[in-house]
């Protein structure tokens, strides 16, 4: 007995050291945005952040996570997680991906989106009248410039 009991913590303690790390997820059209309190169902421009705590935070759109960004405690932003335009629902950490900021709006309403080939966020802002930049670059107002 107290060496299956062994062998289940074993297993246990693997498993969670193969979850260490992943990449979340988002529950689209169940999640509010944490922002502006809208459903999040567009995969192509949801995101999330995972506080320092472990509070998940999801966004509809990298509009409204820049907009909190822009106003938050910087000692609140955990993890950030980027949707890929080109993969919609895959999401990747933040600094993986190039954002654009096109100066009409995407079919969606969104003005913000990212993707993980910076060439090709490059001809989406040359497409748009955009700019291209990090999300730290976004949210600092710096980018462009």
């Amino acid at each position: 007995m107290a060496r299956r009991l062994g062998v289940v913590l074993l297993l246990g303690l693997l498993g969670l050291g193969c979850n260490a790390g992943s990449t979340p997820t988002l529950d689209y059209a169940r999640e509010d945005c944490a922002s502006c309190s809208g459903r999040v169902v567009l995969p192509r421009f949801a995101c999330l952040m995972v506080t320092p705590d472990g509070e998940r935070r999801a966004y509809d759109s990298i509009d409204c996570l820049v907009r909190d960004l822009r106003v938050d405690d910087p000692a609140i932003r955990g993890e950030v997680y980027l949707p890929d335009h080109d993969d919609p629902g895959s999401l990747h950490p933040w600094a993986e991906m190039a954002v654009v900021r096109v100066a009409d709006s995407f079919p969606e309403g969104e003005t913000f989106a990212a993707f993980a080939e910076a060439t090709h966020a490059e001809a989406v802002a040359g497409q748009r009248n955009g700019v291209t930049g990090s999300l730290d670059e976004f949210v600092a107002g710096t980018a462009g410039h």
